[in-house]
């Protein structure tokens, strides 16, 4: 009996950890695959600014709407840029004084933020390229 008990107890623990670890991975995989578009979220910034400044400078024709329109897609940018930012110096994997209900609950609040920030993204990036690629 006592041996049974044992290996039930193993194998709670075994299985305890594994999904701590599947838990911390999959966090991890959301913010490689978000951390992967900073790039492409520099390069959007990059070409709004240009534009806006290429605007600008046109003292003939009022631009101001497009501005406005590209000024807030810009925001937008920076806004998923500083998402991911800060979630990064935010988040922490030291748990050594965490127990293991607090580690589980703050995984998966870090998996639904991390989530949110990804999307954040995907919506910024997408809004940018369709407005460049229409004007």
């Amino acid at each position: 009996m006592k041996s049974t008990i044992s290996i039930l107890v193993i194998t709670l623990v075994i299985f305890s950890c594994n999904r701590k670890e599947e838990l911390y991975d999959q966090v991890m995989e959301i913010h490689d695959i978000s951390m992967a578009k900073m790039d492409k979220i520099m390069s959007l910034k990059s070409d709004l600014k240009e534009k806006i400044q290429t605007l600008s400078m046109d003292s003939v024709n009022d631009h101001s709407a497009k501005i406005n329109e590209m000024e807030s897609i810009l925001a937008d940018l920076n806004e998923a840029d500083e998402g991911m930012m800060s979630w990064m110096r935010d988040f922490h994997s030291n748990y050594e004084n965490m127990q293991r209900d607090e580690i589980m609950e703050y995984l998966e609040n870090q998996r639904e933020k991390i989530t949110q920030v990804g999307q954040t993204m995907n919506e910024a990036i997408s809004q940018a390229e369709d407005y460049l690629e229409k004007n």
